[in-house]
């Protein structure tokens, strides 16, 4: 049973008032109460439970999630406690609060492998005052530009531009989301009927920032053009920012359209796309429909895409050529390790006779030479690759066609989708492929790529509107069109996943979900690299955060 016995006395928070923009030093006192006795009768029915008490100091506000600041276990054997808990730490308030408030949870049956427990019990909450504090230092601008008509025709496919750019600094993002990586934003339409309905099925856009690139304040510009199939109903366009799970940073005004069938492009049975008058027999015209562009003996044309058979891998010869060595690669690895288990076994079955002798000590000597070739081979070619690039970095004169126009991005030497030639050209913690400065995980969304092997699980490489970045013409990362579940989407088995995702309960990464990123406590093995998932009782989904010793 839950020992009753255990009590917190606290906590005490010092200063009274911190200063909002900046890292204030946060000192905490606090005092458990209790015998050895009362901590060993702790019970959580778990594996793992040793009478050991785990204490928490979370910062939080009413309606928003608490975030641990502070954490230790206390074993048993310290009961009773000779003197109060007391130490410090760096807090930067989130922006816009004018308090922040403290209080001490406290778990039993704690597993730091797991890095979940079961909370029983929680001080009150001590208050303290934020001065300077600035509003609106994180916000969403969104507009949508055309079509300037917001009178649409019901069920009709039409080419919409938006005007969306979000702005804000990083320590406000991570006080009010904690330990996350990135940012989401969404565009959607839902009903008129409906209250801000955010829902899968009703997305027309998204994508993510990764909170490092807002610094001190930056405002990143999103504007996006795309062909959407309105609702047959008056409906709303919004747009939104969230933390990587459900907290809400900020909500855009919405766009009300008319769904009234007035105005639209093409005659009956266009298709939405198709424009009668145009000399043009489109897909979706006919005859009867469209009498000045489909004369008799007119040549019809119907709009088709050949999809790359190979998604998510090679979109050229050379990209193809590498896929095959890689697999070869991985193939002969196996296969020189069964030979050399196979000479073993010769040797011990031999009993002497200098034939089968002769025979096992030729079938190691090749699987050896075999298996050298193989891993001098693949170091090979990027070795002959790295001396003919030697001295290939001056300036020629390009007389082959020029690039497509596109966005321009600033250029900043080493950063996400700059040009490189080796790993050591990009910042720390990237890495070098298909001569681009990448993470080495992928790409998130909306970031630059070459081909689809530049992005994350889960996405491709979408070409339709190149950006120029460092000299090159380059796509976005953006999700792959198709079924199967995202990272941190339910599941009961792996083909329910995207491609190079895995399931535990949750789509997963196969080798563990990064910090940030969602887990479940419940998940074992754990979901995360860290196998550390922190969430907030009674909840059991949470994010991965960095394990930290005891």
């Amino acid at each position: 049973m839950l020992a009753a016995g255990i009590g917190i006395q606290g906590p005490i928070i010092t200063p009274n008032s911190i200063k909002a923009n900046q890292a204030n030093t946060v000192n905490y006192s606090f005092t458990l109460t209790g015998t050895q006795q009362d901590a060993k009768n702790v019970s959580c029915s778990r594996a793992s439970e040793n009478g050991d008490v785990y204490w928490e100091l979370q910062v939080g506000r009413a309606g928003t999630a608490w975030k641990q600041k502070a954490f230790r276990v206390v074993p048993s054997a310290n009961f009773p406690l000779q003197s109060p808990i007391t130490g410090s730490f760096q807090f930067t308030p989130g922006n816009g609060d004018t308090s922040e408030s403290f209080q001490v949870v406290l778990f039993c049956g704690w597993d730091p492998d797991l890095g979940a427990g079961r909370q029983f019990s929680a001080s009150s909450a001590a208050t303290i005052t934020v001065t300077g504090q600035t509003q609106g230092q994180f916000g969403i601008n969104f507009g949508i530009t055309q079509p300037a008509q917001k009178t649409v025709t019901p069920g009709q496919t039409i080419p919409m531009s938006f005007a969306l750019s979000v702005n804000g600094n990083q320590s406000d993002i991570q006080n009010r989301c904690g330990s996350v990586t990135f940012i989401k934003w969404l565009v959607t339409m839902y009903p008129a009927t409906q209250n801000d309905n955010f829902s899968e099925s009703n997305l027309i856009n998204s994508g993510t920032i990764d909170t490092v690139k807002f610094g001190s304040g930056t405002t990143f510009p999103l504007n996006f053009n795309k062909d959407v199939t309105v609702l047959n109903q008056d409906f709303t366009i919004k747009a939104r920012a969230i933390c990587s799970g459900s907290t809400i940073l900020t909500t855009s005004s919405g766009f009300p359209f008319s769904a009234g069938g007035a105005g639209g492009g093409g005659g009956a049975g266009g298709g939405g796309s198709a424009v009668c008058g145009n000399d043009k027999c489109e897909s979706g015209e006919t005859q009867e429909s469209c009498p000045a562009d489909c004369k008799p003996g007119k040549t019809q044309t119907y709009p088709f895409e050949i999809t790359n058979p190979l998604k998510g891998g090679a979109s050229d010869f050379t990209s193809l050529v590498k896929i095959i060595a890689q697999w070869i690669f991985n193939l002969a690895i196996p296969i020189a390790v069964a030979m050399i288990v196979y000479s073993g076994i010769l040797f011990l079955t031999a009993a002497g006779e200098p034939g089968k002798v002769t025979k096992a000590r030729e079938v190691l000597t090749y699987a050896v030479i075999g298996l050298a070739i193989i891993l001098i081979g693949s170091g090979f070619v990027t070795l002959i690759q790295s001396i003919l690039e030697l001295g290939g970095t001056g300036t020629t004169q390009n007389s082959g066609p020029e690039l497509p126009v596109g966005p321009q991005q600033p250029i900043s030497a080493g950063a996400v989708g700059n040009k490189c030639s080796k790993p050591s050209e990009c910042f720390t913690g990237l890495t070098c492929k298909s001569n681009i400065c990448q993470r080495t995980t992928g790409n998130l969304e909306n970031e630059p790529c070459v081909g689809a092997t530049n992005c994350d699980v889960g996405l491709d490489c979408d070409k339709s509107n190149p950006q120029i970045i460092d000299g090159q013409s380059l796509g976005v990362c953006a999700q792959t069109v198709g079924t199967g579940g995202k990272l941190g989407d339910p599941c009961q088995r792996d083909n329910q996943c995207v491609s190079g995702l895995k399931c535990n309960q949750i789509c997963q990464r196969r080798s563990g979900n990064l910090n940030g990123e969602a887990c479940l406590s419940t998940s074992s093995p754990s979901n995360c690299q860290s196998r550390a998932c922190h969430t907030i009782n009674p909840e059991t989904r949470g994010d991965c955060v960095e394990h930290k010793g005891t």
